[in-house]
């Protein structure tokens, strides 16, 4: 993640505080938006392999999600604070 963030991409964190307050009823689903034309679910089976996606092309919905990850993304950390104190610490992992 880091080094695609390095090469322009924009990745930011998300910890679970921030999310806490949206899954009381459930995690949050996968959302995959496509411009801003379409959205999809995401949906797996249970043994956690993608089984297909639900698209929704309806402008609520479309906007709604929209706005609810700008509003994570903005209130996230980018990833290179994140990396620096959270992962760049920690003993590298041992080969088995």
């Amino acid at each position: 993640m880091r080094q695609r963030t390095q090469l322009g991409e924009r990745i930011r964190v998300v910890g679970r505080r921030d999310v806490a307050r949206f899954e009381r009823q459930g995690p949050l689903p996968e959302i995959v938006t496509v411009g801003a034309d379409a959205v999809y679910e995401m949906l797996y089976d249970a043994d956690g392999a993608i089984s297909g996606a639900v698209l929704s092309e309806l402008s609520l919905d479309v906007t709604a999600w929209r706005e609810f990850i700008q509003e994570l993304y903005w209130a996230s950390e980018g990833i290179d604070s994140f990396f620096e104190q959270r992962v760049a610490p920690l003993e590298p992992p041992r080969v088995a």
